[in-house]
């Protein structure tokens, strides 16, 4: 029944009207490593890469480098080394809300693995496993941080997640420290990308953008292939702060998808914005395929957090308020 509802809202977007707006070029991330055998990818009738189908991620490695980690590579024993000490981390009281109930459910407690690598990072530029940021933002990342702590004036106070707008399905793709499923509906025209947590993207093949003006949490992606990759580029982004990544409308994303073989699907992108960034940021990580479902995401019923945070706001102010009489 998904997979039908997903194929029905690709048709939709056929209807919806374009208009031309010129992306520029970047070149891709290097991968290293040997080439799958060609017989065991799965393909499309129109002879490209296959991506249909449930995949997973189930790691705990970070976006940004693991504190202690001196490379973006890291040896077997520096990987159970790392593992050890966010999960002492995770059960202690310095966690308190940062870290994912999945962590502890979900039983993936090892560190990224690409290419028979383990990672300290997604990021494998620059070479020390962080985003620089400019003067701009450092300010919009520390307001994030201020906001999270303070009291809540109003929902926009809120991280997007929390105000049920955007989960991990946005450009670039956002992982938790445990695991969390996706679904790809593949057709010639179209790429319907479903993540856990209830986003849909509905990617356009070989499709004009959309006007600038127009934005969004999901913001506006095409594609087209390059050899065996899928190149995806997204802009038109509204700006947010989610897991130590800034987007805006004026950021451009460059997605890549290659599989590495029937099974392992090679994620890897760049994040570009020259008034955010000092310099573009590139990330890689590894999806597996997986026979878990989907399960609908309904955020907004009951939806007690955001209520709850918003009132126990008010009753902060108002003993405040007595405090000063």
């Amino acid at each position: 029944m998904i997979r039908a509802f997903f194929i029905l809202l690709s048709i939709a977007n056929l209807a919806l009207p374009m208009l031309s707006r010129a992306h520029g070029q970047t070149a891709p991330i290097e991968f290293q490593g040997a080439a799958p055998a060609d017989a065991a990818i799965p393909r499309t009738v129109d002879g490209h890469h296959d991506f249909g189908g449930r995949w997973s991620t189930a790691f705990i490695t970070p976006v940004a480098r693991m504190a202690g980690a001196k490379s973006v590579v890291v040896s077997d024993v520096e990987a159970k080394q790392l593992a050890h000490g966010f999960a002492e981390w995770a059960h202690s009281r310095a966690a308190d809300v940062l870290i994912d109930p999945e962590y502890f459910i979900s039983g993936a407690d090892a560190l990224l693995r690409v290419n028979g690598e383990w990672r300290s990072s997604q990021i494998t530029t620059p070479a020390d496993g962080v985003q620089h940021y400019t003067a701009e933002g450092k300010r919009l990342e520390t307001q994030k941080r201020d906001w999270s702590e303070a009291l809540a004036d109003g929902p926009e106070m809120r991280p997007p997640f929390e105000r049920c707008l955007v989960s991990a399905g946005s450009a670039p793709l956002t992982t938790v420290p445990g695991a969390l499923i996706r679904e790809v509906v593949q057709t010639p025209d179209h790429i319907v990308l479903a993540s856990d947590g209830g986003d849909t993207r509905i990617i356009g093949l070989h499709t004009a953008p959309r006007p600038a003006a127009l934005t969004s949490y999901l913001g506006d992606s095409t594609a087209q292939w390059e050899g065996d990759v899928l190149v995806v580029q997204t802009t038109g982004l509204k700006t947010h702060v989610q897991r130590g990544i800034i987007t805006r409308p004026q950021s451009r994303v460059i997605e890549r998808f290659e599989l590495l073989g029937p099974d392992e699907l090679l994620y890897r992108f760049t994040v570009e914005d020259s008034a955010i960034y000092a310099e573009p940021w590139s990330a890689e990580f590894v999806l597996t395929r997986t026979n878990e479902r989907v399960l609908e995401y309904a955020c907004h019923e009951h939806n007690y957090s955001m209520v709850n945070i918003l009132q126990a706001g008010r009753v902060a102010d108002a003993k405040t308020k007595s405090k000063r009489r």
